[in-house]
This record gives C-alpha cells, sequence and structure tokens, in this order.
C-alpha cells in the first residue's frame, strides 16, 4: 500500500531521475532528510548466505522503491540478478540491467528500482552471522529504517514507493 508523496519527497525523486550525481554528504543529507517522512513503510525481503569467506546478501526490491543504502567500508561486487536499477554514489549515476556486475565502491549509495530488481552484494569476510558481517562492513547510521536483516527499525521508511 502506498501513499501520497510529498513536494520534497517528488522533487528529490524528480531531481535523481534528471541526471544528479551527488557527493558522499548529499547522499548523506538525502538519507537524512527521507527518515523524516511520515509514510507507509516498505520492507526489502533479504536473503543471507555465508560460504568459505564470501558473505552474499541478497535483497528483493520492489519496482518503483528508491533506497538510501547504508555505507559499505569495504570494495565488493554488487550485482543485478534481475530487474532494472538507477544507482547513484560518489559522483557516479549508472543504469543497471540484468546480468550486470559492478565492483562497488567504499561509501553511501542511492538506488531506485525502476521495475522489480534482485540484487546481490558479494563481500569478503570471516564473520560466519549476518550482525558481525553488518559491524565489520557497514557503518552504521542514526537515520537508516533498516537494521542488519533489511527490517524496520522505526515507522519511517527510506525505502519510498513512487
Amino acid at each position: 500500500m502506498g501513499t501520497e508523496l510529498t513536494q520534497a519527497q517528488q522533487e528529490i525523486i524528480a531531481q535523481l531521475k534528471t541526471g544528479f550525481t551527488p557527493t558522499t554528504q548529499e547522499i548523506k543529507d538525502l538519507e537524512k532528510t527521507l527518515s523524516t517522512f511520515q509514510q507507509t513503510a516498505q520492507e526489502i525481503t533479504t536473503e543471507n548466505y555465508f560460504f568459505n569467506g564470501i558473505y552474499c546478501r541478497k535483497c528483493l526490491v520492489p519496482a518503483g522503491v528508491l533506497i538510501v543504502g547504508k555505507s559499505h567500508k569495504t570494495e565488493h561486487f554488487f550485482v543485478l540478478a534481475g530487474g532494472t536499477m538507477v544507482v547513484w554514489s560518489e559522483n557516479v549515476e549508472a543504469v543497471l540491467a540484468p546480468g550486470q556486475i559492478v565492483q562497488a565502491m567504499p561509501g553511501a549509495k542511492v538506488g531506485y528500482a525502476v521495475t522489480d530488481c534482485i540484487v546481490l552484494n558479494f563481500f569478503r569476510t570471516d564473520k560466519t552471522d549476518v550482525e558481525a558481517a553488518t559491524e565489520e562492513l557497514v557503518e552504521e547510521s542514526p537515520f537508516s529504517a533498516y537494521d542488519a536483516y533489511n527490517k524496520l527499525k522505526r515507522s519511517t521508511s527510506l525505502a519510498i514507493g513512487v
């Protein structure tokens, strides 16, 4: 169930859709701004896999959802296994098609699911549980709506359906 977007939300999405390439600070500011909106929150279905020093995080992102992702501390592989997604990170904008593999650099990023998407992130770690891996690989943000399992921490959400 969606809600009407505020003028500020519409402006943010319009800016992102018109070639905006944000700085890390602008992404953090966007995360803070979005965290103040009251709306119907959407959880992101997430599966976690550990094997032989590799952590794979699989997320199912519904079409029309804008996500301000957590800031990762390390380089890792980002694979769009299905769907079409526009992603932004430090001064970069890319439209990804199914099967594309990106060497994701440390830092914050934004994603907009043009269609339903399947996203895979692969990390190198010796950790074997989600909380420990998250602590090692992700910078915690007080504005993130999600816990390590992509379950909502509060009633506002950084994933807005548009």
